[in-house]
């Protein structure tokens, strides 16, 4: 016995193609935020090796240091947060690389921040 719910007998419809025009402008808004972010990310990562040869150089890095001159150039306290969470991960990934953090509040100058007074050493 066949069951209608569970077997269609009607021929297959066939589908449709519906062209949809581009719109300019969107792709265009897109293409820059895209842009803007890769240009973002480079950023990070020039200051990231900065901070390592800054590291590898004198021996040790002061991160609320490194957040104030990351902050007075790029104007952009994300990046400079960044480069800082990217130095700490690099001190979990290295045995001979050190983070010290002593318990005095540091306030950035040109942001309403505070953080405490960390030192990486090498």
């Amino acid at each position: 016995m066949l069951y209608p719910r569970y077997y269609e007998f009607e021929l297959p419809k066939p589908n449709i193609i519906v062209n949809i025009e581009a719109d300019e402008t969107y792709e265009h808004n897109e293409k820059q935020k895209i842009a803007k972010e890769i240009n973002r990310q480079q950023i990070i990562n020039q200051w990231f090796d900065k901070a390592k040869d800054i590291l590898e150089g004198k021996g040790q890095l002061s991160l609320d240091e490194l957040m104030n001159s990351i902050v007075e150039e790029e104007k952009d306290l994300s990046v400079a947060y960044q480069v800082a969470s990217r130095m700490t991960a690099y001190t979990s990934e290295h045995s001979n690389v050190f983070i010290a953090v002593e318990q005095k509040i540091i306030y950035l100058s040109q942001q309403d921040l505070s953080l405490w007074k960390t030192k990486i050493t090498k």
